[in-house]
């Protein structure tokens, strides 16, 4: 095995090694969040849970909010929102997003944990952090006396649909991911043609 075969193989190990320590962090703090407030829930009760040092949490995490916003980064952004580039049947481009409903199953009873009144706010952060990164990505197929229209318009409905989601998933899913999935896209739909003469943010369901 040549040095940088060996070097791929050391910076796998220590890839998982991150990957497993931010799990087990992650999961400590959801469990801590079955039996106390999260305001009352210290970075010592975290790392004491977790079964991992203190110097571990901090090179992984700023601080207690930074887990539960990589928590969301990982169940939403990588799993569950898709973002590319694309042309229309113009040949126009457009920004698609697949809205990935089975990808989010795997961390529904998590991601209900976070519904609560002391921790909803970084929900809303990551919210806003997300439709940020889309309203950017997008800035180069928007003129410029219409950006204001594009950023609301990507704010109703990326916002608007992760909102939507996670009511649904806070309320134990009262209705069929089918049903659900229709009323986002009549909501999107309705949206795109009201902004016709924007570039088009294309949002896809898929179950």
């Amino acid at each position: 095995m040549d040095k940088k075969d060996k070097l791929s193989q050391k910076n796998g190990k220590i890839n998982r090694q991150v990957q497993r320590s931010r799990e087990w962090i992650q999961d400590a703090l959801l469990l801590l969040l079955d039996e106390t407030t999260y305001d009352k829930i210290s970075i010592s009760d975290i790392t004491a849970r977790a079964g991992v040092a203190r110097q571990t949490f901090y090179r992984n995490y700023r601080g207690k909010d930074d887990i539960i916003l990589q928590f969301l980064d990982s169940s939403f952004t990588d799993k569950f929102l898709i973002i590319a580039d694309a042309r229309d049947d113009r040949g126009r481009k457009v920004m698609t997003i697949t809205l990935s409903m089975g990808g989010l199953f795997d961390h529904r009873q998590k991601l209900a944990k976070l519904q609560r009144d002391d921790t909803e706010r970084l929900i809303f952060a990551y919210t806003q952090r997300l439709e940020d990164q889309v309203i950017e990505r997008g800035k180069g197929k928007v003129s410029r006396g219409d950006q204001l229209l594009f950023r609301y318009k990507v704010k109703f409905m990326v916002g608007g649909s992760l909102r939507m989601i996670l009511d649904w998933m806070k309320h134990d899913m009262p209705m069929a991911t089918e049903k659900l999935g229709d009323l986002l896209q009549k909501c999107i739909n309705a949206v795109d043609a009201a902004t016709g003469g924007l570039p088009s943010l294309v949002i896809k369901i898929q179950y």
